[in-house]
């Protein structure tokens, strides 16, 4: 979708109540450049002027702030330093394979700048994927790189209401709410 495409509806998806909008990844940098032909530094600060009331988020896809190859660390925190800087106030950032390695970096980076952070727990079952897997991920996440909230996605639609309580509960994971 072209941001003119966006700006007649924008003033009242803001107004609609949702807690937050993803506004920028690399999929839609990507998207901006090859196929819209629109600059998307432009696309976002454009956004962000219009949305006042819902919390701007963007995303980090691990080390890969722009393309499917992993870059230097320099780069990823340029890339979290130009988002802020175009009024995006929260990151959340995700590795695939639960790397920590490859997103605690930048997510310290956006907290040092003054951004909400979350990280990304895509929730899948296998013999690796156990509760205490999850439980270590997500303690990494909030002792290693500092975020201040946690996300289980569930991409398949296999995440029952009671395994969600084994993950949370049984886990050893305590929910923690931060002072922002």
């Amino acid at each position: 979708m072209s941001t003119p495409m966006m700006l007649p509806v924008i003033d009242a998806v803001d107004r609609a109540g949702f807690d937050v909008l993803e506004i920028m990844g690399a999929v839609q940098f990507d998207t901006c450049v090859r196929f819209l032909n629109e600059n998307p530094w432009q696309r976002l600060r454009t956004l962000c002027g219009r949305i006042r009331r819902t919390t701007r988020q963007a995303i980090i896809r691990s080390k890969c702030a722009l393309s499917f190859e992993l870059q230097p660390d320099d780069i990823n925190r340029l890339w979290v330093e130009l988002l802020i800087k175009n009024g995006i106030e929260r990151i959340i950032a995700f590795d695939e394979l639960h790397d920590l390695d490859n997103i605690e970096d930048a997510l310290r980076h956006a907290k040092q700048l003054g951004a909400w952070t979350e990280g990304w727990l895509i929730f899948s079952i296998s013999p690796v994927h156990t509760d205490a897997f999850y439980a270590t991920v997500a303690r990494g996440f909030i002792d290693r790189c500092g975020v201040d909230a946690l996300m289980i996605e569930d991409t398949s639609g296999i995440l029952t209401p009671e395994r969600a309580k084994t993950l949370i509960v049984n886990g050893g994971v305590k929910l923690v709410q931060r002072a922002v």
